[in-house]
């Protein structure tokens, strides 16, 4: 089902990108995780590779 609605052009594919720990998100405040960081605006204007 998920492979029919990335080629129906439903939902995009699922990408995974593995990062060193001073690449995540942390609050400022409490230093903790940001468990989810939404990039979808940020994928719209970045540059194709």
């Amino acid at each position: 089902m998920f492979a029919e609605h990335v080629e129906a052009g439903l939902i995009n594919p699922l990408t995974v990108e593995w990062v060193q720990p001073s690449g995540l998100a942390a609050n400022s405040r409490t230093s903790k995780l940001i468990q989810l960081i939404d990039e979808r605006l940020a994928l719209k204007h970045r540059a194709p590779p």
